[in-house]
Parts: C-alpha cells; sequence; structure tokens
C-alpha cells in the first residue's frame, strides 16, 4: 500500500508524492518554482527521517518552471543529501527550464551515478514560426563517446522537420557524462 505525502507546500513550490514502503521507494514531483520559497531542506529531513528502509527515490521534474539562484543553491544541497544517503535516484522526468539550468550548472546533475528517463528538448518549426516541446527518452540516443544528436521530429501542423532549439552539445551533454559515471560506477 502506497502512503501520499505532501512534504513541501507554498504558493510557488509543491513537493509531494508516494512512499511505497514495500518497494523501499520514494516517487516524488516539483512543481512551481524551484526559489527561495523552495523547502527542499525539509523535503530531505523527511527522507532522512524514513531511514534505512528507503532505497530508492524517484524524481519528476516536469513541473518546474523557474529556477533562480537561491533554488540552485538548494538543489544542489538537497542532492548532495541524496548522494550521502546513497539513495539510488531516477529522475522520471526532467523539464526543460532543469535542463537548460544544467548547461550552466553540470552539478545539478553530474557527480552522480543517477538515471535520467525522459526529458524534455524544445524544437521549432521555422515554417510555422512555433516552438514545441518534446518528451525524450534518453534510450532513444546511442551509446556513443560523442556528443548526442537530437531525434528528428516534424511539426503536427505542417509536417516540416522541427529544428532543435537549443545547442545539442550544452543541452543534451547530460547524456553523456550520466552515461560515464555509469561506466565508472560498474
Amino acid at each position: 500500500m502506497s502512503i501520499a505525502l505532501v512534504l513541501s507546500k507554498s504558493d510557488r513550490f509543491t513537493a509531494e508524492g508516494m512512499l511505497d514502503p514495500a518497494l523501499s521507494r520514494v516517487e516524488l514531483t516539483l512543481r512551481g518554482n524551484l526559489d527561495e520559497t523552495a523547502d527542499l531542506a525539509r523535503v530531505s529531513t523527511y527522507l532522512s527521517k524514513l531511514g534505512e528502509g528507503l532505497k530508492a527515490v524517484t524524481l519528476d521534474l516536469r513541473g518546474l518552471v523557474v529556477i533562480t539562484s537561491a533554488g540552485l543553491r538548494s538543489w544542489i544541497t538537497f542532492i548532495n543529501a541524496l548522494k550521502s544517503a546513497s539513495f539510488d535516484v531516477t529522475f522520471s522526468a526532467v523539464s526543460e527550464v532543469f535542463l537548460e539550468r544544467t548547461s550552466a550548472f553540470p552539478q545539478m546533475l553530474d557527480g552522480h551515478a543517477w538515471t535520467v528517463v525522459a526529458f524534455e528538448a524544445p524544437y521549432y518549426c521555422l515554417a510555422c514560426k512555433k516552438r514545441v516541446v518534446h518528451i525524450l527518452k534518453t534510450e532513444e540516443f546511442p551509446v556513443t563517446p560523442e556528443a548526442p544528436e537530437p531525434p528528428a521530429r516534424a511539426c503536427t501542423d505542417c509536417g516540416k522537420a522541427l529544428r532543435f532549439d537549443e545547442v545539442p552539445e550544452d543541452y543534451l551533454g547530460f547524456i553523456t557524462r550520466m552515461r560515464s559515471s555509469d561506466r565508472r560506477r560498474s
């Protein structure tokens, strides 16, 4: 039986999820602004109180829409607490805003042998002058030592090829770094 959790809630940030004691895992969803109102210290304190029975944390970050410098500091402290607790961490989904910040601050994901399953990726249709966000899965990318290339996508309105709307080496660089961490771990 899973237990519903609301670990932090303000008018701009929410951390909630489900605890599955039988599987020793918690699934957390973070939504809103990762800023000074985001009480990630409360979240990590709660997770630490669950004790040694908790082995895995799954994070859904699709709902993060803003990350300020205060939120970035809070995030780094939070992930360092997860690392210290030796949790097996999986990111089920990562928002575009979060990945944009990891381009400038790779330590948001790097240095930890964690898995990113899916993430938001921006594309642009030159014909329609429209920006769209697609959900990509890291398994779509071949394992190579080179920087990953974004998969081709077509516009749902006009059918023409979309252009990836970020610098691929920067935006997708976390995939290479994540796989490098996986190799060091095994």
